[in-house]
């Protein structure tokens, strides 16, 4: 069952209680790829979280690169490390951080508590790539304007990519979990206000080359029958 609200009212879902009482489970679940292989999908090559990553990687202008909003387990982080990546991760949640540092003792130093409605403790232009992949869900629209995409753009050097993943729409949508079996709400938001959003930090929209790549703005549902737009744009000089 969804309902959705977008009477600027509903009950947003920032999931600090959610993801303290279930960072084990979440973590095993993104082992098992729970949630990260989708359907109803914008593109052919749009399958999974492993194509966005892949993506980013093609994209990105070198290795040093910044998972904001990681998740526990930190999958990303670990599997961008292997690949020979310089990669760090951010979690609002202490438990997150903590259970990927269980699964891949080798992450300790790259996966820190911060939250990403707080300015970020890294200096200027210090990466080539920043993800946040189905995190600004948990933040209200000042948040992500005033400070989360302002504080990505400040973080990327010039020509560095932001793949910004989110549940898009009007409002805040409350549903059913069905891998978890609880109620949980989410802030929507609307694509074009993002757009414009990146747009004002100098950013500009990285279009796929041709068919047989991604970019620009798709669109995936997961289990619980969300859209969400993928966006990958690119920090102009």
């Amino acid at each position: 069952m969804k309902t959705t609200s977008n009477d600027g009212l509903g009950s947003v879902d920032t999931s600090p209680e959610f993801y303290r009482l279930t960072a084990e489970r979440y973590a095993t679940n993104q082992v098992d790829l729970v949630q990260r292989v989708w359907s109803n999908t914008s593109h052919p090559l749009l399958e999974g979280n492993h194509s966005l990553v892949d993506a980013l990687v093609k994209m990105a202008p070198g290795p040093r690169g910044l998972d904001a909003g990681c998740g526990a387990g930190a999958i990303d982080v670990a599997d961008l490390v292997a690949r020979g990546l310089d990669v760090v991760g951010l979690d609002a949640i202490e438990e997150n951080v903590e259970a990927a540092l269980r699964l891949h003792p080798s992450l300790r130093g790259r996966v820190q508590v911060a939250d990403l409605s707080e300015p970020l403790d890294f200096p200027d232009a210090g990466f080539d790539f920043v993800m946040c992949n189905a995190v600004i869900q948990h933040l209200s629209h000042d948040q992500v304007f005033q400070t989360t995409i302002p504080e990505f753009a400040r973080v990327l050097r010039p020509g560095g990519i932001l793949q910004l993943v989110f549940k898009c729409g009007d409002g805040t949508v409350t549903l059913r979990d069905p891998d978890y079996d609880v109620v949980r709400s989410f802030q929507l938001h609307e694509v074009p206000g993002v757009v414009d959003a990146l747009k004002a930090q100098g950013m500009a929209l990285v279009l796929a080359e041709n068919q047989h790549s991604l970019g620009g703005l798709m669109y995936y549902t997961n289990n619980n029958d969300l859209e969400h737009c993928a966006i990958w744009a690119r920090k102009l000089a």
